[in-house]
């Protein structure tokens, strides 16, 4: 039997920003630039996901976010 070290080695993806990257995006179709807070999987079914501690606060239908979640496919590293 394998450790869970191990496990997580094989069975989850590399993570493609560490805390600290700069990147930018869209979230609800609103522009954004943060920085990652974390790069991780907490489950199969939403699968990888960044965290981004924004810049500005984003006031989206009279919610404002601070702090979003989004997929890899909205994200690209700031140059």
């Amino acid at each position: 039997m394998s450790s869970a070290v191990e496990y997580f080695a094989n069975n989850r993806p590399k993570p493609k920003y560490h805390i600290g990257d700069r990147v930018e995006g869209y979230f609800k179709k609103a522009p954004w630039v943060g920085t990652v807070g974390c790069d991780n999987m907490l489950n199969q079914t939403e699968g990888p996901l960044v965290g981004v501690h924004l810049d500005l606060p984003l006031k989206i239908d009279d919610v404002v976010y601070r702090y979003i979640r989004v997929k890899y496919k909205d994200v690209k590293r700031r140059t």
